[in-house]
């Protein structure tokens, strides 16, 4: 079974809140059914809606959990494991990864995404690992790493680091093909 690392929001308005949850729940199933084992911090928010579809769809999530007062925990996780690090935790979800995805999400996700790219880009994640960034929402972002590289900040193999994908359906679609399964 591949393991899918996922990267999201734990909090989002109000105003958003049935939009992206309803993204991150249909992101849970789908990984699922495609017989992904899904990684992620294990959170509140799409984080647990993330976990929750997936265990409708009777898949496994494993949540490494911030170990931190007053932080509340997704309670549709296969297995929980209390990390007191953000540093150390962020680490654990990058190492369990066969495979990375991204659903919106604030600065953590951003802080996130980021990490991925320069680490794929000096050689500390193989490019073997697929990086799938999933929804609309990461349009701004899309410009600006072309942006960068246009600046020439950023190598053009970018591509080769992250694919954007607008809907969940393909982007999901893409792990597969991008791991062969």
């Amino acid at each position: 079974m591949k393991t899918v690392s996922v990267f999201c929001g734990a909090t989002v308005s109000a105003q958003k809140k049935q939009q992206y949850f309803k993204l991150a729940y249909r992101a849970g199933k789908l990984l699922a059914y495609g017989g992904f084992r899904i990684v992620c911090g294990g959170g509140r928010g799409l984080m647990h809606e993330l976990c929750r579809g997936a265990k409708n769809q009777g898949g496994e999530t494993v949540g490494f959990c911030l170990d931190k007062k007053n932080l509340t925990h997704s309670d549709c996780l296969s297995k929980r494991i209390m990390i007191k690090d953000l540093y150390l935790r962020q680490q654990k979800i990058l190492d369990a990864g066969d495979a990375y995805l991204a659903l919106p999400g604030g600065v953590g996700t951003f802080f996130e995404i980021l990490e991925i790219i320069e680490k794929k880009k000096v050689g500390e994640i193989s490019l073997n690992k697929p990086f799938v960034i999933v929804d609309k929402y990461f349009n701004d972002l899309k410009k600006q790493l072309t942006l960068s590289h246009k600046n020439g900040f950023t190598p053009e193999e970018i591509d080769d680091f992250v694919v954007f994908s607008d809907r969940i359906e393909k982007g999901v679609i893409k792990l597969k093909k991008l791991l062969k399964i």
